[in-house]
Parts: C-alpha cells; structure tokens; sequence
C-alpha cells in the first residue's frame, strides 16, 4: 500500500517542482524556452496572482500610510469647466492653487504631448501680415504651464506614456523594433536626464547592450512636447502593466528607454518630496541587482527584472480625493470615501498641507479606470499613490 502512495506521490511531488521551477525562471528574466515563457509561464503566474488576492483579502483593508491626495478630475469639474482636455491655463491655475494651499510635490497624471494651439495658422498668419502677431500669443495658454513647470521644477513631476512594450533579449526586430532608427530619433535628446542614478556613475551602461536586456523597453515614446520636457527636472512613467486576468499586481520599476533606465511617476515624486535620488546597481548579466533610495536606503523588494509586486491598502478612494472643482473657489471641499461611502467637508489647506499630490482623471467617461485586487474599477492615478505610500 505504502508502494502505491509513494508511486503517486513522487510524480506529483515531480510536477510542482518543475512547475515551481519554470515560474521562478519566469519571474526572474532566465525562462528561455520560448513554449514554457509564452504558454505554461502565465498559467502558473495566473494561480499565483490568485493566491496574492486571497492574502489581500485575509489581510483586509488597510489605510495609507502617508499624506497623499488625489485632485481628480471628475464628472463635476467637466460639467462646470468644460470638457477633457482642459485648456492649459486652467492646469497651470489648478497646479498653482495646489502648491499655494501647501502641497510638498504634484505629479500630473497626464501628459501633454501636443501643443493646445487656440489661434488657427490662418488666423495667425492673417494677424501678422497685419503687424498684430504678437496678439496671437495672448491666447495661448501652453506658455502659461511652462511658467508653472519652470517656477516649480524642483517639485513638480510630468508623466510619459509608450506605444507598445517588449523584451528584446527575447523578441526579434520585427516583434520589438525599439531600436529602429526612427524610433530612436524620436527619443528627446535630454530625456536621459529624468532616468537613474546608477551606481557606478554613467560609465556603469557603457557594457549594457540594450538587444539583450530583458527589461521592459518601450517600443514608440510618447513623451511630452519640448516646450514642458526641456524645463521639467522630474518626469516618470505612466504605463501600468496588467497580468493575464486583466488585474495590476505589480509595476515595473524601471524601464529602458535607448540606453537609460527610467522610473515611474511615483518613484520620480519620491525623490522630489525626499530630494534623495533612487540608486540602481545592476548585475553583470544586465539584470537588476538592487535599486534603492539614496545611500542610506533600504532596497526595494524587486525581481531582477525590476517588477514590484504592490502592496494595496483597499477599494477605491482609499487615499483623499478632492475635485478639481472645489479647489478653484472657497477653501472648502467635499470629499467621499468608498470605504464608509460617508462624504465629509474638508479644509483643502489642511488635505493638501506637506502632501504628496497627484493630479489625474476618475470620470468614468475619459476611460481610465483600472482592476487592482481589491476592487475592479479603480482611477488609475490611485495605482500610483499606491507605489508612492509603499515607497515611502
């Protein structure tokens, strides 16, 4: 009978092994096998992601642990300010006011990629020929941000996006064409200055060979016009990563664009509010070794990839939201929590004192709703208040 058992038990035992094996090998970058990567890996990565949404909800909800608010975007600033976009001016106002009521960083979960002209090329070629060209530029509003960007740049973080996401190490040049000499071209010549520090100084990427990096690199930047990326000293990432399932469990600490390694926003609005620069240490097979804030800090929990599993604290409105709207008039907002569903009247000078403020979309309509295990219909922004209070 024992015989039988054991006869059973050893392939089993065999089976996880193997399985336990193939998903470490995925998570850590040195999965090869192009069939266990692409089909087996994300079916044992899919059970895990399930395992970690049965320890959130044993946990339960938990609150944040530091002073981040969340200036949303919502259906009631639209209908009193006027549809998304807005025009610049009325950023560059909301951005002003935040930092007037005593906010300690501001992040724009946005990014201005196009200018916001307001007068036509015929109107303004129309007004030159007529000796008034300088009128023109009264209606525009982009150069009212960039004095907002320029007189605040030591606390203040823009946000990037990307057209599609690859691994070179294991993609061809078809499928990840990163390096295209197009692609390249596009990349603004500063944008190396927003990455990280790296240990070892700029000489420690002259060996790194981004065609066999397995970090995620994005294939076509979205970056902001050149008018806000020349005066910016801090920007990050906004792209998000979401697992098989449709949920976000994990963000990307870091990201290769040309030879750089970039961070996203929160870990940008970290180093503002702290003035201490994230420090990454790579490996001699061009992985991840450690990543950490200033010298003295602690390093952050990440795989040799560099993804971040994080560590929400509940359903959606954790954090403090303020309507863009109740900031442009008294010094009073309202401001509801999903936890409670009790909506409570606050003193915006006393929300946004000393806080790290993140300015960013949750109407319904403008589709940037995402699933975190706690809930599936969350703002996007509060993915990254959430990286930002496990940071900090």
């Amino acid at each position: 009978m024992k015989n039988r058992i054991w006869l059973f038990q050893l392939p089993m035992i065999a089976l996880f092994a193997i399985a336990f094996w193939v998903h470490e090998a995925g998570i850590i970058g040195e999965l090869h096998n192009d069939f266990l990567r692409a089909s087996v890996f994300p079916g044992l990565k899919r059970f895990s992601s399930m395992f970690l949404d049965f320890k959130f909800k044993v946990r339960g909800e938990r609150p944040p642990r530091n002073k981040i608010v969340i200036v949303e975007v919502d259906s009631k600033s639209i209908e009193v300010l006027g549809r998304w976009p807005w025009d610049r001016e009325i950023t560059a106002f909301l951005t002003e006011r935040i930092f007037d009521l005593g906010a300690k960083v501001v992040g724009y979960d946005i990014v201005f990629s196009e200018p916001n002209q307001k007068v036509s090329d015929p109107l303004r070629e129309l007004l030159e020929q007529n000796k008034l060209g300088a009128l023109a530029e009264n209606f525009e509003t982009d150069p009212k941000l960039a004095g907002v960007i320029a007189n605040n740049r030591d606390r203040l973080v823009l946000g990037w996006m990307n057209e599609g996401i690859c691994q070179p190490v294991y993609e061809s040049e078809q499928t990840c064409p990163f390096d295209h000499p197009d692609l390249v071209a596009a990349i603004p010549e500063n944008f190396a200055d927003f990455g990280y520090q790296m240990a070892g100084g700029p000489e420690a990427m002259s060996s790194f060979v981004p065609r066999k990096s397995a970090f995620v690199t994005p294939i076509q930047l979205v970056p902001n016009m050149p008018l806000f990326n020349n005066l910016a000293r801090y920007q990050g990432t906004l792209e998000t990563q979401q697992d098989p399932d449709g949920v976000i469990r994990r963000a990307n600490a870091l990201r290769l664009v040309g030879k750089s390694l970039q961070k996203p926003i929160s870990f940008a609005m970290a180093e503002a509010g702290t003035g201490k620069p994230f420090i990454v240490t790579l490996n001699p097979d061009q992985r991840l070794s450690s990543i950490q804030l200033g010298l003295d800090g602690k390093p952050l929990p990440t795989t040799p990839l560099g993804a971040l599993t994080v560590n929400y604290r509940g359903r959606a409105r954790t954090f403090t939201y303020i309507s863009a709207v109740d900031l442009m008039g008294e010094d009073k907002a309202l401001v509801e929590t999903e936890i409670d569903h009790k909506v409570t009247e606050v003193n915006p000078r006393e929300a946004l004192k000393d806080a790290y403020v993140f300015l960013g979309v949750s109407a319904i309509g403008l589709f940037d709703m995402r699933a975190f295990p706690f809930d599936s219909n969350v703002p996007g922004v509060e993915g990254h208040a959430t990286i930002l209070d496990n940071i900090l």
